[in-house]
């Protein structure tokens, strides 16, 4: 994701990737909106137990997922038919449709294998889906120069990335006739809350895209958007990476254990989380000028670093908002305090760009970004905390050795080659990390490190029997 978000900026230029960049938005807030909460009832309900005992959950999900579907093909076929105009090009908004039920699909699809444990087909899924979009989507920017046809190229990806595991991911018993309506509304009532909470934050996104373009023009919003966007795919697919995992760990603690046995998983969970997250973003920060000088296009260059060093902050914190937050309220099934959090968020926002200083320009709508995203996050830990009980122990000690590994990479920004600079302080930086939380025994890591050790049983002799392998 991250590498394609720099090779369909090259690819497509300043003005159409800002039109990609604001139709992207429209394709992220119908898969959010509209089918989230099938992914999220399908990773919560679903599993390899429900599909033998209980084929009417998946009959539910599928078919709520083709009317939602076939509801959006109809609206964007009416786009096209009629040239209806919102502020964006019919054709346009219509490829953001067609895209958005799509990845809507694609990630019903992969919630189907993580519920199952289906490690393969999952990993068949995401490896698939990224090589195709990669190929395909600047292809189609290289060739057409237009954002219509990379979101195509899209949509082409991600229904060929499904031919794979069609299979797999089949299940004969869960007949259309067996839709339960009873179940529909369960499911919409725990996703629902989780969906709109997301769809919130993706209008501060679109507000402030929207905002940029109509005071700084369509160029100047891609700039913008572009460090926007890197910074969000890198931090969101790192936390989602985890998430793919952890969440159903938890689900799976809760059923076997009782909620306490959830609840100590999660903790374990957002200590996890934080301790991938945190070190990403303090490496990603120091090094954004040597990242700018090497990866991002030259038409882009000169603002990305600074912009995207005020937003790291900010994106830092919505992911732990998701990521370690609110797997709190979904265990409980308890989702609505997600909305509100979502809300304050957007009033924050609404407040900045309103008193935002005249001369503030697109620094400006970062900040403004990064901190409604903060007060989201700050909303969300504050409501976690009345039902559980956090690692502030553990959390501290992620930070201070956050705060070592980023007094030993400073200096290393002044070496000659972006290059060499970028890996120096990966490798001293992952040392000096490591070493701490080793030091201060982080979710006693050191202890768990010695005990492996010692029950390390040794290796067989090249000439041992077959009997006593």
């Amino acid at each position: 994701n991250f590498v394609l978000g720099l090779a369909i900026a090259a690819v497509l230029g300043l003005e159409q990737y800002g039109r990609y960049a604001l139709a992207s938005i429209l394709t992220l807030m119908l898969a959010g909106g509209l089918f989230e909460w099938l992914r999220l009832a399908t990773t919560r309900f679903y599993g390899q137990t429900a599909r033998e005992n209980e084929p009417a959950i998946r009959a539910t999900l599928n078919m709520a997922y083709l009317v939602i579907g076939g509801a959006i093909a109809l609206v964007a076929l009416a786009l096209v038919l009629f040239g209806l105009d919102f502020g964006m090009a019919p054709t346009l908004a219509a490829a953001a449709c067609i895209a958005g039920a799509a990845s809507g699909l694609f990630e019903y699809k992969a919630a189907l294998a993580r519920a199952r444990f289906l490690n393969g087909s999952y990993g068949t899924l995401v490896i698939v889906k990224n090589l195709l979009t990669l190929t395909l989507m600047v292809a189609a920017g290289y060739v057409f120069r237009d954002a219509v046809w990379v979101l195509a190229a899209l949509t082409l990806a991600l229904m060929l990335s499904l031919l794979p595991v069609n299979r797999a991911l089949h299940d004969r018993a869960a007949l259309p006739r067996l839709f339960d309506p009873a179940r529909f509304k369960a499911f919409a009532a725990y996703g629902l809350p989780i969906v709109a909470g997301n769809v919130v934050y993706q209008l501060i996104l679109l507000a402030n895209r929207a905002f940029a373009v109509s005071a700084y023009g369509y160029a100047q919003s891609g700039k913008l958007s572009l460090a926007t966007d890197l910074s969000l795919r890198l931090f969101v697919s790192a936390g989602a990476a985890l998430d793919v995992l952890l969440f159903q760990m938890a689900v799976r603690a809760d059923a076997s254990g009782g909620p306490k046995a959830g609840q100590a998983q999660l903790v374990r969970n957002m200590v996890l989380v934080l301790a991938v997250l945190a070190p990403l973003a303090i490496g990603y920060m120091v090094n954004l000028e040597a990242f700018e000088a090497l990866m991002v296009p030259e038409r882009f260059r000169g603002e990305f670093a600074s912009y995207s060093f005020i937003l790291t902050p900010g994106i830092l914190l919505f992911c732990l908002g998701q990521f370690v937050f609110s797997p709190v309220f979904q265990l409980q099934g308890r989702t609505a305090p997600l909305v509100l959090a979502a809300l304050l968020a957007l009033a924050c926002d609404g407040a900045g760009l309103a008193w935002m200083p005249s001369g503030a320009g697109m620094a400006g709508v970062s900040l403004v970004h990064s901190l409604s995203l903060g007060m989201g996050c700050l909303a969300t830990a504050i409501m976690a905390m009345r039902t559980i009980r956090l690692p502030w122990l553990d959390f501290a000690q992620i930070a201070g050795a956050c705060a070592l590994m980023s007094l030993a990479i400073l200096p290393l920004r002044a070496l000659s080659s972006p290059l060499l600079a970028m890996a120096a302080s990966g490798f001293v930086g992952a040392l000096v990390y490591i070493g701490a939380l080793l030091v201060f025994d982080t979710a006693t890591c050191r202890q768990w490190l010695l005990a492996r050790l010692r029950n390390r049983k040794p290796m067989l002799p090249a000439t041992a029997s077959a009997d006593k392998v």
